[in-house]
Protein backbone atom coordinates (compact mmCIF):
# COMPACT_ATOMS: atom_id res chain seq x y z
CA UNK A 1 0.00 0.00 0.00
CA UNK A 2 1.26 3.74 -0.67
CA UNK A 3 1.08 6.88 1.51
CA UNK A 4 -1.08 8.36 -1.70
CA UNK A 5 -3.83 5.29 -0.97
CA UNK A 6 -3.88 5.69 2.72
CA UNK A 7 -3.98 9.95 2.14
CA UNK A 8 -7.05 8.95 0.15
CA UNK A 9 -8.86 7.08 2.12
CA UNK A 10 -8.25 9.21 5.06
CA UNK A 11 -9.16 12.53 3.50
CA UNK A 12 -12.47 10.60 3.10
CA UNK A 13 -12.71 10.03 7.05
CA UNK A 14 -12.01 13.96 8.34
CA UNK A 15 -14.92 15.11 10.66
CA UNK A 16 -13.33 18.55 11.13
CA UNK A 17 -9.81 20.68 12.33
CA UNK A 18 -9.10 21.81 15.00
CA UNK A 19 -6.33 24.16 16.84
CA UNK A 20 -5.77 21.92 19.90
CA UNK A 21 -5.29 24.01 22.78
CA UNK A 22 -2.72 22.55 25.58
CA UNK A 23 -4.99 22.08 28.99
CA UNK A 24 -1.90 23.86 31.26
CA UNK A 25 -2.76 27.09 29.27
CA UNK A 26 -6.30 26.45 29.62
CA UNK A 27 -5.43 26.39 33.46
CA UNK A 28 -3.83 29.77 33.33
CA UNK A 29 -6.98 31.22 32.06
CA UNK A 30 -8.64 29.30 34.27
CA UNK A 31 -7.01 30.51 37.38
CA UNK A 32 -8.59 32.12 40.49
CA UNK A 33 -7.22 35.82 38.92
CA UNK A 34 -8.25 35.73 35.74
CA UNK A 35 -9.94 39.44 34.66
CA UNK A 36 -12.10 36.97 32.38
CA UNK A 37 -14.26 35.87 35.53
CA UNK A 38 -15.19 39.16 36.55
CA UNK A 39 -18.51 38.34 37.43
CA UNK A 40 -19.63 36.41 40.77
CA UNK A 41 -21.91 34.62 38.38
CA UNK A 42 -18.75 33.70 35.69
CA UNK A 43 -17.35 31.69 38.64
CA UNK A 44 -20.08 30.06 40.12
CA UNK A 45 -20.99 28.59 36.60
CA UNK A 46 -17.23 27.05 36.41
CA UNK A 47 -17.35 26.43 39.88
CA UNK A 48 -20.37 24.66 38.99
CA UNK A 49 -18.47 22.56 35.90
CA UNK A 50 -15.66 22.10 37.89
CA UNK A 51 -17.54 20.39 40.79
CA UNK A 52 -19.33 17.75 38.50
CA UNK A 53 -15.72 17.07 36.80
CA UNK A 54 -17.08 18.43 33.49
CA UNK A 55 -14.58 20.90 32.80
CA UNK A 56 -13.14 19.80 28.85
CA UNK A 57 -10.00 17.78 29.28
CA UNK A 58 -8.71 18.62 25.82
CA UNK A 59 -9.63 21.86 24.68
CA UNK A 60 -10.03 23.12 21.35
CA UNK A 61 -10.90 25.67 18.45
CA UNK A 62 -12.81 24.20 16.10
CA UNK A 63 -12.37 25.91 12.27
CA UNK A 64 -14.46 23.60 10.34
CA UNK A 65 -16.68 20.70 11.31
CA UNK A 66 -18.69 18.20 9.53
CA UNK A 67 -21.39 20.11 8.54
CA UNK A 68 -19.66 23.57 7.56
CA UNK A 69 -17.21 21.46 5.06
CA UNK A 70 -20.25 20.48 2.57
CA UNK A 71 -20.84 24.05 1.95
CA UNK A 72 -17.48 25.47 2.46
CA UNK A 73 -15.86 22.83 -0.07
CA UNK A 74 -13.29 25.07 -1.02
CA UNK A 75 -11.98 25.98 2.20
CA UNK A 76 -12.60 22.11 3.26
CA UNK A 77 -10.65 20.85 0.44
CA UNK A 78 -7.38 23.33 1.12
CA UNK A 79 -7.83 22.04 4.65
CA UNK A 80 -7.50 18.56 3.27
CA UNK A 81 -4.40 19.81 0.96
CA UNK A 82 -2.39 21.15 3.17
CA UNK A 83 -2.82 18.23 5.40
CA UNK A 84 -1.83 15.84 2.79
CA UNK A 85 1.23 17.72 2.22
CA UNK A 86 2.15 18.23 5.69
CA UNK A 87 2.05 14.52 6.08
CA UNK A 88 4.53 13.84 3.29
CA UNK A 89 6.64 15.74 4.17
CA UNK A 90 6.61 14.73 7.67
CA UNK A 91 6.15 10.92 6.88
CA UNK A 92 8.72 10.94 4.08
CA UNK A 93 11.38 12.90 5.50
CA UNK A 94 11.29 10.80 9.23
CA UNK A 95 11.39 7.07 7.32
CA UNK A 96 13.48 8.70 4.21
CA UNK A 97 10.75 7.35 1.49
CA UNK A 98 9.81 8.64 -1.10
CA UNK A 99 5.61 9.39 -1.65
CA UNK A 100 4.44 6.95 -4.34
CA UNK A 101 6.94 4.22 -2.46
CA UNK A 102 4.69 0.92 -1.40
CA UNK A 103 4.67 0.06 1.94
CA UNK A 104 3.49 -2.80 3.98
CA UNK A 105 -0.15 -3.03 5.15
CA UNK A 106 0.59 -1.57 8.46
CA UNK A 107 0.95 2.00 6.31
CA UNK A 108 -2.88 1.93 6.95
CA UNK A 109 -3.08 1.78 10.62
CA UNK A 110 0.02 4.42 11.60
CA UNK A 111 -1.17 7.92 13.19
CA UNK A 112 -0.60 10.42 10.39
CA UNK A 113 -1.47 13.36 12.25
CA UNK A 114 1.05 16.54 11.05
CA UNK A 115 0.72 19.99 12.17
CA UNK A 116 -0.42 23.07 10.16
CA UNK A 117 1.51 25.17 11.52
CA UNK A 118 1.58 27.71 15.24
CA UNK A 119 -1.10 30.01 16.11
CA UNK A 120 -1.53 32.20 19.07
CA UNK A 121 -5.32 31.86 20.46
CA UNK A 122 -6.37 35.43 22.36
CA UNK A 123 -9.10 34.55 24.43
CA UNK A 124 -11.84 37.70 24.52
CA UNK A 125 -14.76 36.81 27.40
CA UNK A 126 -16.84 34.62 28.32
CA UNK A 127 -20.20 33.35 27.37
CA UNK A 128 -22.13 30.81 28.83
CA UNK A 129 -25.90 30.13 29.89
CA UNK A 130 -27.94 27.70 32.19
CA UNK A 131 -25.69 24.45 30.58
CA UNK A 132 -22.43 25.59 28.26
CA UNK A 133 -19.72 27.75 28.99
CA UNK A 134 -17.16 28.54 26.45
CA UNK A 135 -14.29 31.25 26.07
CA UNK A 136 -15.10 33.09 22.69
CA UNK A 137 -11.35 33.92 21.27
CA UNK A 138 -9.47 35.30 18.50
CA UNK A 139 -7.30 33.23 16.07
CA UNK A 140 -4.24 35.07 15.30
CA UNK A 141 -1.13 34.27 13.58
CA UNK A 142 2.35 33.13 15.26
CA UNK A 143 5.08 35.52 15.72
CA UNK A 144 7.46 32.26 15.07
CA UNK A 145 7.06 29.07 14.24
CA UNK A 146 8.60 25.66 14.50
CA UNK A 147 11.51 24.38 11.82
CA UNK A 148 9.09 24.20 8.28
CA UNK A 149 6.01 25.06 9.54
CA UNK A 150 4.62 28.21 8.02
CA UNK A 151 3.45 31.36 10.13
CA UNK A 152 -0.61 30.85 8.83
CA UNK A 153 -3.98 31.64 9.82
CA UNK A 154 -6.27 29.01 9.38
CA UNK A 155 -9.87 30.20 7.83
CA UNK A 156 -12.18 29.27 10.12
CA UNK A 157 -16.16 28.96 9.35
CA UNK A 158 -17.01 28.68 12.91
CA UNK A 159 -19.19 32.55 13.45
CA UNK A 160 -17.75 32.96 16.77
CA UNK A 161 -14.61 30.39 17.22
CA UNK A 162 -14.27 29.53 20.93
CA UNK A 163 -12.84 26.88 23.48
CA UNK A 164 -16.09 25.16 24.73
CA UNK A 165 -15.26 24.99 28.30
CA UNK A 166 -17.63 22.54 29.71
CA UNK A 167 -21.34 21.45 29.85
CA UNK A 168 -23.84 20.54 32.72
Amino acid sequence: MDLETVLYRRQLQVSFFCVEVSANDLDEVLNQSSPLFSFIDDRRMLSALEDKNKVTRKPFVLLIDSISKKYNSVISRSYIEFYQDRVREDFCGRYGHSPGESYGPELDHQDLTSALGNVIIRTEHVVWDEHDMALVVDILPSRRDGVGLQRFKPPCTIACPHITLGSL
